[in-house]
């Protein structure tokens, strides 16, 4: 029997940052390899706003912004249970051994030192995003499943546990 592997074609994107000529390089980086639907955002509080599975499936923000720093907007994102799976990618000027420990603990590893070339922040990435798409068939499964869940429990006004699954 011919095992049918799920598409997981990361194609929407969300780009977080106060600083508007980060946000139109990786607009611009993106467009350039042809993604097409990007919503850009320039604070954490406007991207809570509008972050949705079904619109959003990739997050590239800076690390540092004055409104709301990386690390909260990621841990606030990842604190929304139809989320916790939501791909980053984090960008910034400098990252010492303490704050890569923290994004590593937020479940973040991939970091753009800034600055950087094109080609290189593509490679990160593409190299996320080809980790996304590329999922175990149970791992695509077991996200759908909590989405549907999660999805159920919102029509019904209820949030419960995903242990009760």
């Amino acid at each position: 029997m011919e095992s049918t592997q799920k598409e997981n074609k990361i194609s929407r994107f969300m780009i977080v940052d106060e600083n508007d000529e980060n946000r139109q390089f990786y607009r611009v980086l993106l467009m350039n390899k042809q993604y097409q639907n990007i919503t850009v955002c320039s604070s954490g509080e406007e991207a809570l706003d509008l972050i949705d599975p079904k619109r959003i499936q990739f997050i590239i923000t800076a690390w540092e912004m004055e409104q709301m720093s990386g690390t909260a907007f990621v841990q606030r994102v990842r604190s929304q249970r139809h989320l916790t799976h939501m791909p980053f990618v984090i960008y910034c000027q400098s990252v010492d051994v303490a704050e890569f420990k923290i994004l590593k603990d937020l479940g973040i590893e991939n970091v753009i030192n800034m600055p950087v070339s094109n080609d290189e922040a593509f490679q990160i990435l593409q190299y996320v995003i080809g980790a996304e798409e590329n999922l175990e068939p149970n791992e695509i499964t077991l996200r759908e499943a909590e989405q549907l869940f999660f999805d159920s429990q919102n029509a019904r006004g209820k949030d419960l546990d995903p242990h009760d699954l």
